[in-house]
């Protein structure tokens, strides 16, 4: 991975530093115009294709690979997770997961947490793409049953938890606020709004599936707070680029 490049910040699991490379892109060193500034990489943000296209050959570059060798979904705010042992565009999928050396996994997000997933036990990585709605559906916990499906030892699964919006910035008004677990809720700046920590319910739910809290690891990196750095598309107001987070077994 090209670690010198702004465009890209890698993250690392403890097991495996040579075998496994993953990170996330940033929104810097990119050939998009404002106000996707300037390294979007998602085609539904509403950029010139040919732009994105040119980003994204940019992004597989930092991991080695072609764009041929890459993983996407058109994610979908759910729970379902897909495997895949060749670059392919799979619909209606969150998270995806291989054991397949030389494919890149990706989901795109910007203010949804990339949470990666390293099992060394199955030789297995994954990332999912958790929003809110994929958040408290659980899609997080999917992953940990379908490594327990392939025989995971999951004393030995690492898990990191990427940049995304927090409760600093995350706020709900009354019609969601009951989906979320009371006591990842804080009362809001105005009356009828809240406050809710999506990190916390994902380490929690992970917890309680069978991790323990040193397994996982917070970048506690807030999208909405850092815009210099990350697209984040509460903050921008919906007009804004996506990044990418990515993970692949080396070749």
């Amino acid at each position: 991975m090209n670690l010198s490049h702004p465009g890209i910040r890698p993250v690392y699991f403890r097991s495996s530093l040579h075998s496994v490379v993953a990170g996330i892109s940033t929104r810097l060193g990119g050939f998009s115009q404002p106000p996707f500034h300037s390294f979007n990489l998602g085609r539904s943000a509403g950029e010139d294709l040919g732009v994105v296209s040119k980003n994204r050959e940019l992004y597989a570059g930092f991991f080695g690979v072609n764009t041929r060798q890459m993983v996407f979904g058109y994610q979908c705010h759910g729970t379902s997770i897909a495997e895949s042992d060749c670059g392919q565009e799979i619909p209606d999928t969150d998270g995806f997961m291989t054991r397949q050396p030389g494919v890149l996994l990706n989901v795109s997000v910007a203010d949804c947490f990339p949470v990666w997933f390293y099992d060394p036990s199955t030789g297995s990585v994954a990332v999912n793409h958790c929003g809110w709605r994929g958040t408290v559906g659980g899609i997080q916990v999917q992953q940990l049953n379908r490594f327990r499906q392939m025989g995971s030892d999951l004393s030995a699964v690492e898990v990191i938890i990427g940049p995304g919006i927090r409760s600093c910035h995350f706020q709900v008004r009354e019609d969601i606020v009951n989906q979320f677990p009371v006591w990842s809720v804080t009362a809001g700046p105005e009356p009828g709004t809240w406050m809710v920590d999506l990190p916390s319910i994902i380490r929690r739910s992970l917890t309680e599936a069978g991790l323990q809290n040193h397994q996982i690891e917070d970048l506690n990196e807030c999208t909405a707070c850092m815009t210099d750095r990350y697209y984040s598309f509460r903050a921008e107001k919906g007009v804004t680029g996506r990044m990418m987070a990515g993970i692949m077994i080396r070749s």
